[in-house]
């Protein structure tokens, strides 16, 4: 070991060894390898505080990389540290080390992509399979939605052809029997000669003579001739229907059911038979209920409440196919009711122009209306008429009393 420096000596690094060693001039030879050349004074930076086995701190004098020329002894490279420099405290640095992360063995990642992939190839497989399943369930049902519509479709022109051959077979039959019947009606104004042709309904003669105004005469030269004819089914009771028109092209609806095997005028559907009209009912004093043969039209629907039916009637004129003589205040029923469902089942029926026991009258009516047969309260309350709607009678204005209309069980 050699000895701690004197005033005039210098610790020096070899610039071609890398060697440190005291030396009083920088000018000077390399103990180490012998090169003479300046030196430079060693940089704090590379000396390490160590502990040696007693204990002592001890300078360790590196160098950058192994030199095989080195003449000097392994057991020189520890010196005692300089008393001058003992109490010189270099502070350890801490070096960050990267967290290792723990590798997976190659065998067991190839294993985890196998399993991976399998799992994939599972999922995908089952969802192809449900893909499947559901195109043909999809494909079969809609073969099987069209094959019933078909089938359905077939069957109603089945169903409409043989209602045809009937109705064509039943007008062949009556329409010789209805001329003269029509002839006599329309030159009589008596309500006792009306009485005959017309059929026998209950207090007939005194309906006829009520209802004068609606009872026309023509004279024999000027008696309307028949237009249209078709057959509405009422159940299983057939009823002819016709349409005349008369000398100033007004087109009269008439008619004919079969009573007691003779074929008569069905007066209540000609007439549309009311208690009185509308206007009359609406203005006279006390309470009262009447029964009307009406147009029904439904409101707008911001004129309804939620889960209410805002309806209003109109009081329709003598001759088919011309404007309603008066409309009625409006009526606002609960949509689950039965009047409601009937009258709501008779507005779709023309809007889907699918009429009512195939009658061909509706066709012509105001628009968005329908045909119905209903009983009206009224009463008077400080003066004031309150109407209230009692009940839907029927869903034509045939002499008929059913509705016309099956519905089913209210949910």
């Amino acid at each position: 070991m050699s000895s701690p420096p004197t005033k005039s000596e210098s610790w020096y690094s070899c610039r071609n060894c890398g060697e440190l060693y005291l030396a009083a001039s920088i000018k000077t030879i390399c103990p180490a390898c012998g090169n003479p050349q300046e030196l430079e004074r060693a940089p704090q930076k590379n000396q390490v505080i160590v502990t040696n086995v007693v204990g002592k701190k001890s300078i360790l004098r590196t160098k950058p990389e192994f030199l095989p020329n080195r003449t000097s002894d392994e057991s020189d490279l520890l010196e005692p540290f300089p008393e001058e420099l003992s109490e010189v405290q270099i502070p350890e640095q801490e070096i960050p080390q990267k967290p290792q992360i723990p590798q997976k063995p190659q065998k067991a990642a190839r294993s985890q992509d196998k399993k991976t992939t399998r799992n994939l190839f599972t999922i995908l497989s089952v969802w192809l399979a449900l893909l499947a399943i559901v195109s043909y369930l999809l494909i079969h049902s809609t073969d099987d939605l069209q094959n019933n519509s078909r089938a359905e479709k077939e069957k109603e022109n089945v169903n409409n052809y043989v209602q045809d051959s009937l109705d064509v077979n039943l007008w062949n039959r009556v329409k010789d029997q209805i001329t003269p019947l029509a002839a006599e009606f329309f030159s009589n104004s008596s309500p006792h000669v009306l009485a005959q042709v017309c059929r026998k309904r209950p207090r007939i003669i005194q309906t006829l003579a009520a209802e004068t105004l609606k009872t026309l005469s023509y004279p024999a030269d000027a008696i309307p001739v028949l237009v249209k004819g078709s057959v509405a089914w009422c159940g299983e009771k057939p009823f002819v229907e016709t349409l005349w028109k008369d000398d100033r092209d007004r087109l009269i609806e008439l008619v004919f059911a079969e009573d007691d095997g003779e074929w008569r005028i069905d007066w209540e559907s000609y007439a549309r038979s009311s208690s009185m009209p509308w206007s009359v009912f609406a203005s006279e004093d006390g309470e009262a209920v009447g029964t009307f043969r009406f147009l029904v039209r439904e409101r707008t629907a911001a004129d309804a409440e939620d889960g209410m039916l805002n309806i209003a009637f109109h009081d329709p004129a003598l001759f088919h196919g011309m404007t309603p003589i008066a409309q009625t205040i409006p009526f606002i029923i609960d949509r689950k009711s039965r009047d409601a469902r009937l009258i709501l089942a008779a507005l779709q029926a023309r809007n889907e122009n699918k009429p009512i026991l195939r009658s061909m009258y509706a066709e012509d009516d105001l628009a968005n209306t329908a045909r119905v047969r209903v009983r009206i309260r009224r009463t008077r309350s400080n003066g004031e008429a309150q109407f209230t709607l009692e009940e839907v009678l029927a869903c034509h204005w045939l002499g008929w009393d059913e509705p016309g209309i099956t519905l089913p069980d209210a949910p």
